[in-house]
Parts: structure tokens; C-alpha cells; sequence
């Protein structure tokens, strides 16, 4: 998926929403983690939300995890396939506050992705994003 991120950010096609800005997004271990937590717990609890069921928002789980961030953002999707997920995201409308920005958004420096399979077969996908 880190690959497809990076190939959505690079196309000319959307240099006009990255103002030509977005450079490869750089794969942080500890995102990832937190990203792949943040899916399989979604998965496991049956909710699909940036917040748990306990209330915890994703500035707490970035805390919790000692990840310190000036900009962040989350994408979640559940699809039939990791494709299918990146497909969903950048087919939402251009210039919009929405997954496709937070994709193409040349403030956002690193990212963690997690996925997780749902006894269905969908796979979970969790996407977190920084900029220092």
C-alpha cells in the first residue's frame, strides 16, 4: 500500500491539489504499528471509527506511543482488497477535506499503514500520516 500512496502523490495528474509539493511519504515503524493495532482492534471489537469504543482518539494513541507530530491525519477504509481501499480513498472529490487529501497532502512526511483481514475476507485498512 506504501507504494501506492507514493505512486497517487507522484502522478501529475494531482499536482494541481499537491501544488507539485508532495514528495514520497517516508514508512515510519512506529506508525505502522500503531496503524496495524488501531485495524486489527477494529476488526476484533466490530467498529469502525478513528475513535475506540473507550474513547480513545488518535492524538491519544500518537501519545501513548511517544510519536510526536505538528500535522497528522487518519484514513480508514474496509475493502475487499488493499487496492481497493487506495482506489476508494482517491475517488473521493479533489480539494476536499477527505482521505484523497490526507493522501496528497505535502505537509504529511511519514506514514504507518496497517491492515488487518476480517474473518470475511475484507481486509481493514488503517493509514496514519504525519508531518513534523
Amino acid at each position: 500500500m506504501l507504494r501506492l500512496v507514493n505512486r497517487d502523490r507522484a502522478n501529475s495528474r494531482y499536482r494541481d491539489e499537491t501544488h507539485g509539493q508532495a514528495r514520497p511519504l517516508q514508512w515510519n515503524p512506529q506508525l505502522a504499528d500503531m496503524a496495524r493495532c488501531h485495524s486489527i482492534d477494529m476488526v476484533r471489537h466490530h467498529y469502525f471509527d478513528h475513535t475506540t469504543p473507550s474513547g480513545v482518539t488518535v492524538e491519544q494513541r500518537l501519545a501513548a506511543a511517544g510519536i510526536g507530530w505538528h500535522h497528522m491525519g487518519e484514513n480508514l477504509a474496509y475493502a475487499n482488497s488493499v487496492r481497493g481501499a487506495e482506489r476508494m480513498f482517491m475517488s473521493e472529490p479533489p480539494f476536499q477535506q477527505n482521505h484523497r487529501a490526507n493522501i496528497l497532502n505535502p505537509l504529511f512526511t511519514e506514514v504507518g499503514i496497517g491492515v488487518a483481514k476480517a474473518p470475511n475476507g475484507q481486509v481493514w485498512v488503517t493509514q496514519d500520516f504525519i508531518g513534523q
